[in-house]
């Protein structure tokens, strides 16, 4: 059983060696003996050793690789634990606007309001400053009914005379890639007036079609959501 559960987890064949009796032959006196050459008796505590090493060391391996595959970042209650709140994706189809919040409470306020559609969760920020990190500035439009997301400092200090005043600090993200982070790409579509930011690297493959979004770059790395949770819609 053990040998299976390896080998189906490593994606390996997996040899386990079994301790079994080696077969007796007749000597001259019809009484059975060892097959093992005279004096190789002392030797037999050094390979069950041996063999029972390579029993543990393949249920090592099993156990590290399980550990391994894990994901750290499983929910929502263990991420706040590490700072990490989760950014969710909102879109108003009356004003052709998407925005992000990190706000649960925000979130189905939004959402209770029936102005605004709930379209998942794009993974997790830090709600503190935390090192190789940048401030997530989240903007607004009253004239276009545009909410702008950026890590981009310089736009605060020209966001009044681009029609834009500034809303709130979502969290921090990450301006350079570190380990379980995605990017966070950027997409406006001059037909909507639209900035629309997401970590879902399928909407490059209809984004022009689907409102005529343009990728714009990445604005960030931000940590990704669990495999286990909704995939985007």
């Amino acid at each position: 059983m053990l040998k299976k559960k390896l080998s189906s987890f490593l994606r390996i064949p997996i040899f386990i060696p079994t301790l079994q009796n080696r077969p007796a032959i007749s000597g001259a006196d019809g009484v059975g003996r060892d097959s093992a050459p005279k004096g190789q008796e002392k030797h037999e505590p050094l390979r069950l050793i041996a063999r029972v090493g390579s029993i543990l060391m393949f249920i090592s391996a099993f156990f590290i690789s399980l550990l391994g595959s894990s994901r750290i970042y499983c929910n929502d209650a263990e991420m706040q634990k590490q700072e990490l709140v989760p950014v969710y994706r909102l879109w108003n189809e009356k004003t052709k606007d998407h925005m992000v919040t990190a706000s649960l409470e925000e979130k189905d306020r939004l959402q209770n309001s029936l102005k605004w559609n709930y379209e998942g969760k794009e993974g997790y920020i830090y709600k503190t400053q935390q090192p190789n990190t940048a401030p997530l500035n989240r903007y607004y439009n009253g004239t276009t009914k545009d909410h702008y997301c950026t890590s981009n400092e310089e736009f605060k200090k020209a966001a009044f005379k681009s029609g834009y005043h500034y809303e709130t600090t979502l969290g921090y993200i990450y301006k350079i890639q570190q380990p379980n982070t995605v990017p966070f790409y950027q997409f406006y579509s001059e037909v909507r007036q639209d900035h629309f930011i997401t970590s879902d690297a399928d909407f490059f493959k209809f984004a022009r079609q689907f409102g005529g979004y343009e990728n714009k770059g990445i604005e960030g790395y931000i940590v990704e959501k669990s495999r286990s949770k909704e995939k985007l819609k």
